[in-house]
């Protein structure tokens, strides 16, 4: 219901383009292109222009084609949930990255279970920043793999509407509409997103309507956002409340080697039932005071929520799925009579916190200190269900597990991050000293329906970092920085009696060069090093398997390289012809054997699982 009110309210809106709105500064981590060039460690900000250009509301597209460094996993083919890492740090759910949301932690439980099942949506976004090497230390709680901040629509400082609307392939429609307005001290936005596509792929037996509950393998999201703003003076106020609801009919089985020769975008059809659908929730109330002597505060109040069941095949005739086992590959086709295993992964996740951020410029001095006080929990209550099906592939029975029977464990976690910073100047030099305290207490209750005792444990780590800048000229500067960072475990992991996961360290170093030596080039290039301690091999969700476990150590060094030529400008033409080229170069090394699930197993002089060697984008 809260959908179509917000909805309706949306459509109401009037249509009237205008300028570009404003956004304030303060929910930036870099601001703008330009000031890519002051920080201390590489980073990358993506603007409106170069996200709807690329138009497909996946990150880990956009990341691929705009940023050297970074690694994902494709999983679907649409970025639904992403797989991020960067310079070789595991991608795998995102679990070592910082994502956030306006400056927000946006991981549904990023300290109990950082696992991150939830990815924001693209299409909606007005911007995006990244971050990595020592520029990263003041955001947590992952230090080691950097920094995804998604940025959403500002409130304008005028009367704005915008309406976007894309279409392609397999029926994919996007939409974003949006209506801001100021009155005097108030401001407002008003936004709705929406996409739907019925998806590439097509399930075995389409045409027999018994074999088929979901009649497509597409997805479809609802994302409607209302943003408000008072300005009193030196005080500014503001609420955000965005939701989404999102149907995707995905499935983790996959098809045979000849299967995929074949037909790769096919589905079995025994994959018919499988769907992941979440709901998400997400505020804050935030408060700006700006002091005369160049004294800021910014102080945020946030809470998310998320729902979500990942309802998918788990097993065949009782026993996990195996595409050489020639019964299984019968029923998983339609073919024969067997009995299908449905997990219905159901978990519900909650974040909330308050963090401040005071600025303080002193001379040369450009002073920053940070608190924040952060609780999540996840809460898993989770049941099986079994389809009995008959030797032409129709579904004969249906017996319904009881909700909390195939796990139902409780999750949390609660601390406080402090960090210091300080950017002192000293000609054409900028050095930038820092460090930040994470220190996170853990509540594991593996049955919340017995009186068992409860797994506790608290890790603090300490992270410090050091940043140089040196500006031989405006069109010309060298970067460099070295810093601690680390990657926390979940509760589960880090509670365990046996053999306990410790945090995951990092010593990082990087080395750089930014020349914009005319209006139509500009390069940037960096040499980067990484001494990984303690190396966490994260479980495999979808298949189970030994538990996560620190496996010892790992390196991971490179090159990476960004260029920019605007042709049309460097020939003197009368229109613009942007080319731009990213490459990466890392070399991984695992330190220590290790077997953690079927399919992540390493040996010592391998290199670390999902990290390319090189890439490149032109």
């Amino acid at each position: 219901m809260k959908l179509k009110t917000l909805g309706a309210l949306l459509c109401a809106s009037g249509i009237a383009m205008s300028a570009v709105a404003q956004s304030r500064p303060d929910v930036l981590v870099i601001g703008s292109k330009e000031n890519e060039a002051q920080l201390s460690g590489s980073g990358h900000f993506l603007d409106e222009k170069v996200i709807k250009k690329d138009a497909s509301g996946d990150v880990m597209k956009l990341l691929k084609k705009e940023v050297p460094g970074v690694a994902v996993r494709e999983e679907d083919g649409n970025g639904l949930v992403a797989n991020i890492g960067f310079r070789g740090v595991n991608a795998s759910r995102s679990t070592k990255v910082t994502l956030m949301e306006d400056s927000v932690l946006t991981s549904p439980a990023p300290y109990s279970a950082p696992a991150s099942y939830y990815t924001p949506y693209m299409g909606r976004m007005s911007g995006l920043e990244v971050l990595k090497g020592s520029s990263q230390i003041q955001y947590g709680p992952s230090t080691t793999g950097g920094v995804v901040n998604f940025i959403s629509t500002p409130i304008p400082n005028k009367s704005q509407s915008k309406v976007a609307v894309a279409a392609g392939s397999f029926n994919e429609v996007q939409t974003q509409v949006s209506h801001g307005d100021r009155h005097g001290n108030f401001s407002y936005l008003l936004e709705l997103a929406t996409k739907h596509t019925d998806g590439f792929r097509k399930i075995q037996n389409i045409d027999n309507a018994e074999l088929v509950n979901n009649d497509d393998t597409g997805h479809k999201r609802i994302e409607p956002m209302i943003k408000l703003a008072y300005d009193l003076g030196i005080h500014r106020f503001e609420f955000k409340y965005g939701q989404t609801e999102f149907t995707a009919n995905e499935s983790y089985t996959g098809l045979t080697d000849a299967d995929f020769a074949l037909t790769p975008y096919m589905r079995y059809a025994a994959t018919r039932f499988d769907k992941f659908v979440h709901e998400h929730e997400r505020s804050y109330l935030r408060h700006y005071m700006s002091l005369s002597g160049g004294l800021e505060f910014k102080t945020t109040l946030y809470r998310n929520t998320f729902e979500r069941n990942w309802y998918r095949l788990n097993k065949i005739n009782g026993s996990s799925i195996s595409l050489t086992n020639a019964t299984h590959l019968s029923v998983l086709r339609g073919q024969a009579a067997g009995t299908l295993e449905l997990a219905a992964n159901a978990r519900g996740y909650e974040s909330t916190g308050i963090e401040q951020i005071i600025d303080k410029t002193l001379g040369n001095h450009q002073l920053k200190f940070g608190v924040r006080l952060h609780k999540d929990r996840e809460k898993r209550y989770q049941w099986k269900d079994n389809y009995t099906q008959d030797v032409g592939g129709a579904i004969s029975a249906i017996s319904r597990g009881e909700a909390g029977a195939a796990g139902n464990s409780s999750a949390k976690a609660s601390g406080y991050a402090v960090f210091a910073q300080d950017a002192m100047t000293f000609g054409k030099w900028v050095i930038t000293l820092g460090a930040r305290v994470e220190s996170v207490s853990f509540d594991y209750d593996p049955n919340f329906n017995t009186n068992a005792a409860k797994q506790k444990r608290t890790i603090t780590v300490v992270n410090p970092g050091v940043g140089l800048v040196y500006n031989l000229s405006d069109k010309h500067s060298f970067f460099g920085g070295i810093h601690r960072g680390s990657s926390l475990p979940d509760a589960s992991a880090a509670t365990r009696t046996t053999d306990p996961v410790n945090e995951e360290v990092s010593y990082n170093a990087e080395i750089g060069v930014r020349s914009n030596p005319s209006q139509a080039l500009k390069l940037e290039s960096t040499l980067f090093y990484s001494a990984l301690r303690d190396l966490i091999a994260i479980e495999s969700e979808s298949t189970g398997g030994t538990p996560s476990k620190n496996i010892g150590k790992a390196t991971s060094y490179g090159l990476e390289f960004k260029g920019a030529l605007d042709a049309g400008i460097a020939l003197g033409l009368s229109f613009s012809n942007p080319w731009y080229l990213t490459a990466t170069y890392n070399k991984t090394e695992i330190g220590a054997n290790y077997t953690n699930s079927s399919y992540l197993t390493g040996k010592k002089g391998n290199s670390l699982p999902f990290a390319p060697e090189l890439q490149f984008t032109l």
